[in-house]
């Protein structure tokens, strides 16, 4: 399974964006959130942070 894959980076904040081949636009009946990964769309976010304990008791305690 080969991929174009591009980092941009910015002020320590970066973005991978990437593109299987032989992928397909995704059609209008799968544009509800989808694990299919030959299907071109968002499919997940991550983000790093320092201390993860930290941030999720923050965001527990922000509810």
């Amino acid at each position: 399974m080969g991929a174009r894959v591009a980092f941009l980076e910015r002020d320590g904040f970066r973005v991978e964006i990437f593109e299987l081949r032989d992928s397909s636009p995704m059609p209008d009946s799968m544009r509800e959130t989808t694990t299919d990964l030959s299907v071109q769309g968002l499919k997940h976010v991550a983000l790093a942070v320092e201390d993860l304990e930290a941030v999720v008791a923050e965001l527990k305690g922000e509810g």
